[in-house]
C-alpha cells in the first residue's frame, strides 16, 4: 500500500466525517443549501458536502403532524449555521458568546406522522410522484431539518402544542403553530436558515390486489421484512400468504 493511497483513504474518511454532525445524539447531513422538510430528492456525494437536488413534491390534502425540539447551539452547530447563513441570506442575526451560560437556540423539526405521508403519497393525486419513485429507488424524502429562525418565531414555536406541515401552494409547504386548537403563527421555510437534515428511504410492498404501495419510510436502516427498497423487487417477491 503506497503512501499516497494511505493519504487518500484518510482524506476521504476525514472529509466524510466533516459532512456529518451529531445533533441530540442523531447523525445529520451538513448543508449550506436551503433544504425543505418533506421534499423528495436525490443526493450526489462530493468531498466537502452532499448536494441534494429536489426532484419530487408530495401533494398534501391533509396536514402532517410534526415534532420539534429547541436546542442550544454548540460551537460546531453555530459554525454550521454561519456557513449556511452566507448562502441562504437570512434576515436576522444570532450572536453566540461561548463564555455565556445561556446559548442561543435552534430548532430540530421532524415528521412525526409518517403514516399520513404514506397514505397521501399512495393516493391518486400523487400518482406521478409514486411512478417516479418506482424507477428512481435512490430518491429519498427529507424527514428532519435543523435550522435557525428569528426570536419571535422561536418563542411562538415553543408555545405551540401542535405543529403541522401544510401545503401553501404549488410545490410549496408551510408550517403552522397551534396552541389549544388556535393558530398562533406560521412559518415560511424561506424565513429559516437550514444547516443540517436527515433523509428517509422508501419501502415497497404489493397489496392484496397486486398493486404496489409505499408502506414505510426508514432512516439509516434496511426495509422491514417483506418490504423492499426497490419497487421491482416488491413485484418479484409477492407475499403469497395474502392470496
Amino acid at each position: 500500500m503506497t503512501f499516497r493511497f494511505i493519504i487518500l483513504i484518510f482524506s476521504i474518511i476525514f472529509f466524510s466525517a466533516c459532512k456529518i454532525v451529531s445533533i441530540d445524539q442523531e447523525s445529520y447531513q451538513v448543508t449550506t443549501n436551503h433544504i425543505l422538510l418533506g421534499n423528495i430528492g436525490e443526493g450526489e456525494e462530493y468531498l466537502l458536502e452532499e448536494d441534494y437536488s429536489s426532484t419530487g413534491f408530495v401533494k398534501l390534502e391533509q396536514p402532517i403532524k410534526l415534532n420539534a425540539s429547541v436546542l442550544s447551539f454548540s460551537k460546531k452547530t453555530f459554525r454550521l449555521y454561519k456557513e449556511a447563513l452566507e448562502k441562504q441570506n437570512g434576515d436576522f442575526k444570532i450572536n453566540y458568546i461561548d463564555s455565556l451560560a445561556e446559548k442561543p437556540k435552534f430548532v430540530q423539526l421532524f415528521i412525526a406522522d409518517k403514516v399520513s405521508v404514506l397514505e397521501q403519497l399512495n393516493n391518486k393525486q400523487n400518482e406521478k410522484v409514486k411512478n417516479y419513485l418506482k424507477v428512481q429507488p435512490e430518491a429519498e424524502i427529507v424527514t428532519s431539518i435543523s435550522f435557525a429562525i428569528n426570536q419571535q418565531k422561536l418563542e411562538n414555536l415553543q408555545k405551540a402544542d401542535n405543529i403541522f406541515l401544510i401545503q401553501k401552494g404549488y410545490k410549496r409547504y408551510g408550517i403552522e403553530f397551534y396552541k389549544e386548537g388556535e393558530l398562533i403563527d406560521q412559518l415560511e421555510m424561506n424565513e429559516a436558515v437550514v444547516f443540517a437534515y436527515k433523509k428517509g428511504r422508501f419501502c415497497w410492498q404489493e397489496d392484496r390486489k397486486h398493486k404496489l404501495k409505499v408502506v414505510n419510510i426508514v432512516e439509516g436502516e434496511g426495509c422491514p421484512a417483506n418490504t423492499y427498497s426497490k419497487a421491482k423487487r416488491a413485484e418479484q417477491n409477492p407475499d403469497y400468504f395474502k392470496l
